[in-house]
């Protein structure tokens, strides 16, 4: 049977790293029956690099990297970084990220050394991966989502359509604008049928902005820091999160595009 790739997000596993004994043996009964099914538990590279940056607290890091280890049988090994330029050069981005075989769970025993590295530290001195590194995105869309409240569809599908490709245009230009891909002229239409990571991140950010104008948000920047991990998980089955914004985003995307499945899904309840 083909393995059914979830990916894990880092809120799901620090919430099972804290669960207590109770909580964490029937978590764990549930994961079970989910592989007897065909799931295979991974991580992205995003999602390993934000439990990374716990790594003031050793305590906690090291709990987190050991519940990470016994949860998932490996790491998605195509970054975004990778993912962001790829797409849009290759032909069949497709097979090539599918193709590609997972990282074993002895990758997190490098990461463990690597915390210690001063290039390491200096790199999650200055923000790492968190919200404030995305702030940028705000500034820039904010001010032109708020002008759509006016002509705002009725239907989270209604605007996304009609918004779809502006939204991957302004992503996009912010992705040159931070050297991420190189700028040049795109023909979009045909990019968004084949850019799975593209499309999947730009409808998350689309629903993220129509909760942001309709105020039917509940923390301040949204999902857009999860935005990395959307390209991550594009090419997976199904998107496991514990956060409530990002999953509503990841499942109202889901409403144009249906895989990766988002579900909210916490290891505690």
């Amino acid at each position: 049977m083909q393995p059914r790739d979830v990916v894990l997000d880092s809120n799901v596993i620090a919430r099972l790293a804290l669960a207590d004994d109770g909580q964490r043996a029937a978590a764990r009964a549930r994961l079970g029956v989910q592989r007897r099914r065909g799931a295979r538990f991974v991580l992205t590279d995003t999602v390993v690099a934000e439990l990374s940056a716990t790594y003031r607290s050793q305590g906690k890091f090291e709990r987190l990297l050991d519940t990470a280890q016994d949860t998932c049988e490996g790491i998605l090994p195509v970054s975004a970084n990778e993912l962001f330029q790829l797409e849009l050069t290759d032909s069949d981005p497709y097979t090539y990220v599918t193709t590609q075989a997972l990282l074993p769970r002895s990758t997190f025993d490098a990461v463990r050394s690597a915390t210690g590295d001063p290039e390491v530290i200096a790199f999650f001195e200055k923000g790492a991966f968190g919200n404030e590194g995305m702030k940028h995105l705000l500034d820039v869309l904010d001010p032109v989502a708020k002008k759509l409240r006016p002509m705002l569809p009725k239907t989270f599908r209604e605007f996304a359509e009609e918004r779809k490709l502006n939204a991957f245009k302004m992503l996009l230009d912010a992705a040159v604008e931070r050297g991420h891909i190189s700028a040049a002229d795109r023909d979009l239409s045909p990019l968004w049928d084949r850019a799975i990571g593209w499309r999947f991140s730009t409808l998350v950010y689309t629903a993220n902005e129509y909760r942001r104008v309709m105020g039917t948000h509940t923390k301040g920047p949204g999902c857009l820091s999860d935005l990395r991990i959307c390209f991550e998980a594009a090419y997976s089955h199904e998107l496991w999160t514990s956060d409530r914004e990002f999953a509503a985003c990841g499942q109202m995307a889901n409403e144009l595009c249906c895989t990766p499945k988002v579900t909210y899904w916490d290891p505690r309840a």
